[in-house]
């Protein structure tokens, strides 16, 4: 089609550890993996982020399952930060649901309830269009209604919908409280539990900056919590503390996380 795609680094390129049976995850009784993107913790892994404990400051709109896309809103790669949520239905009607992340680097996960996933695929948006090429399944394309947080399309030739789990929040002092899941980049083992206990604005500075107060655990030894406070404005906030310089970015649904805690590198969801 001549259409260019942002290829993200750290993509997947190993075998596949299972037999796989057939291209589509849904037409086989067995599911498959990626050798190095099986998350450790199945149970919690396999849903996806939860949900923020209070509602976002623009509502989403569910879409009922095969409305007519009447307009396509003009959407950038940074539109699609968040989590979504997809159905696709198979060839005798059966529906296989999954979601979708876009982390605020523009790094991509996909999975399916069963238990496949795909992480950092090639994807792009435009005139109201997302395009993707995902490995081993094929192209999903989605159009997007007017609202900008539905859409319906197809997946591998099967007609899927598209929609977003949240709708977005002007900050995260509005929805980061509570706790988040971490795990490493490279390996995708869990590796850290991040507490955010507080975020109130700071006095005497520029209207939106906050302080964050919170802790982080380690997998290796979660009796210990380890206090932070960090500053900032919008959908980030750092700060020094005796674990290294800690560095968090949500995305702008408060569904999904990247955090830099010292050298190493993060990526999360809401618990």
């Amino acid at each position: 089609s001549g259409r260019e795609l942002h290829w993200h680094k750290g993509a997947c390129t190993r075998s596949w550890s299972a037999r796989a049976p057939s291209r589509r995850p849904w037409r086989g009784a067995m599911s498959w993996w990626c050798c190095c993107c099986r998350p450790k913790d199945d149970a919690a892994r396999l849903k996806g982020p939860a949900l923020p404990g209070r509602p976002s400051t623009r509502s989403s709109i569910r879409t009922p399952h095969g409305e007519k896309v009447d307009h396509r809103p003009e959407l950038h790669i940074e539109d699609l930060e968040g989590c979504w949520d997809f159905e696709v239905e198979g060839d005798s009607g059966e529906r296989w649901n999954g979601y979708v992340c876009f982390f605020p680097d523009a790094s991509s996960l996909i999975a399916y309830y069963s238990g496949w996933t795909a992480r950092n695929f090639k994807y792009d948006v435009s005139e109201g269009q997302l395009f993707a090429l995902i490995d081993g399944q094929g192209v999903l394309t989605v159009i997007f209604n007017k609202d900008g947080e539905t859409g319906a399309g197809k997946f591998d030739g099967a007609p899927l919908s598209f929609r977003r789990r949240h709708g977005l929040f002007n900050s995260l002092a509005d929805h980061a409280v509570g706790g988040w899941q971490l795990w490493t980049r490279e390996s995708q083992e869990a590796a850290a539990k991040l507490t955010v206990m507080e975020v109130n604005a700071e006095e005497g500075e520029e209207a939106g900056a906050f302080v964050l107060w919170g802790g982080v655990s380690f997998a290796n030894d979660e009796e210990t919590f380890y206090d932070i406070e960090l500053r900032g404005k919008g959908h980030s906030a750092g700060g020094a503390s005796k674990i290294g310089h800690v560095l968090l970015q949500f995305s702008q649904d408060g569904l999904l996380l990247l955090a830099t805690i010292g050298p190493t590198h993060l990526e999360g969801w809401r618990q």
